[in-house]
């Protein structure tokens, strides 16, 4: 009956869209399903216990092999466990907008809000971010109405924010201009600037 319903929820869920992600659920059912098969006396004894250890072992050395596959970097440093410098040399590479909230941390003492105008990917941000996207509504509506510089300035402002990280690959890219504008650069890693909002707009 478990393996009816699994394959029925695989069935109905890519039936109705290709994203993988929405058959995660079913794989704990799966887990269910495997752990109850294995659990038979027949499977656990003999030649049949030593093939599924084959099985197992050979699943592990495989995933090992290509854990990379998982990611969009496309590139796993097992230094990154125990290395702190190899961490930071890590993130700093494939990871900038990380890199930008760990130099804000070092920056921001007082733990302003900090404006983010890039992917929000901010993991260890010791303050509360402020996303241009969908994350928070009213904040991107009011970047979105955003006319001009000045307007931008009072806004930024308005929200107490005196650090941004602005992303040259931002998707609004009218908005751009103004952010740029009322922000001085402070340091900068490949497309990723973190800025500092100009005096004027405190």
């Amino acid at each position: 009956m478990l393996a009816l319903v699994v394959g029925a929820w695989l069935w109905l869920t890519f039936e109705q869209t290709a994203y993988l992600r929405y058959v995660f659920p079913s794989f704990a059912l799966a887990c269910v399903l495997v752990a109850a098969a294995l659990s038979v006396p027949a499977l656990t004894q003999g030649w049949m216990r030593q093939a599924w250890t084959a099985v197992a072992m050979v699943t592990v050395v495989l995933n090992l092999m290509h854990f990379h596959s998982g990611t969009y970097y496309g590139e796993i440093d097992l230094r990154v466990i125990a290395d702190p410098r190899a961490r930071d040399a890590y993130i700093e590479r494939n990871a900038p907008v990380r890199w930008a909230a760990n130099v804000v941390n070092g920056l921001n003492l007082k733990q302003a809000p900090v404006a983010f105008f890039s992917a929000p990917l901010t993991a260890g941000l010791k303050s509360d971010a402020l996303y241009a996207n969908w994350y928070n509504l009213r904040f991107n509506a009011a970047v979105q109405k955003a006319t001009g510089s000045t307007e931008m300035g009072h806004l930024l402002a308005q929200h107490k924010v005196k650090y941004v990280v602005l992303d040259e690959r931002w998707e609004q890219s009218n908005s751009y201009p103004f952010v740029k504008e009322v922000t001085n650069e402070v340091a900068r890693n490949q497309t990723v600037s973190v800025r500092r909002l100009d005096s004027r707009y405190k």
